[in-house]
């Protein structure tokens, strides 16, 4: 399924560098929600290579919606996982990576609210990370 960039003005060229993707029980427990995140290049060509995260609502308006990093971090450094903490009531998504060789681990809600000014509010957890362990 094509899901055109309709967030803004798309980077050229749109790249994308990971596709995350979590299928989870429906609100009322009829049928399956899928839930897509996409990071690309923020500015193509940049050496540093800074992502940008979105969460993709097929059929909405947008369906491109900014899911804001918490912090800036660099193409072919990071892994992010889809997960569910024992007393949390919403699935996050774990990201691990780094910028300039700092590395850092971030929780964070699988899905923004949004602000008192319709922007999407992300709220998320760093993780302290010391010597290769998460502390």
């Amino acid at each position: 399924m094509a899901v055109p960039f309709d967030a803004d003005t798309a980077p050229s060229p749109l790249t994308i560098a990971n596709v995350l993707l979590l299928n989870m029980p429906a609100t009322g427990g009829a049928g399956i929600a899928e839930n897509i995140y996409e990071d690309i290049l923020h500015t193509p060509g940049d050496p540093l290579q800074l992502l940008t995260r979105y969460y993709i609502a097929p059929g909405s308006t947008p369906q491109w919606n900014l899911h804001e990093l918490p912090a800036s971090l660099a193409a072919g450094t990071i892994a992010s996982y889809l997960g569910n903490r024992p007393n949390d009531p919403v699935p996050g998504i774990y990201t691990f990576g780094a910028i300039n060789g700092e590395r850092e681990l971030f929780y964070q809600l699988r899905r923004a609210g949004r602000g008192n000014r319709g922007r999407p509010v992300c709220w998320a957890e760093k993780i302290l990370y010391r010597n290769g362990y998460a502390a």
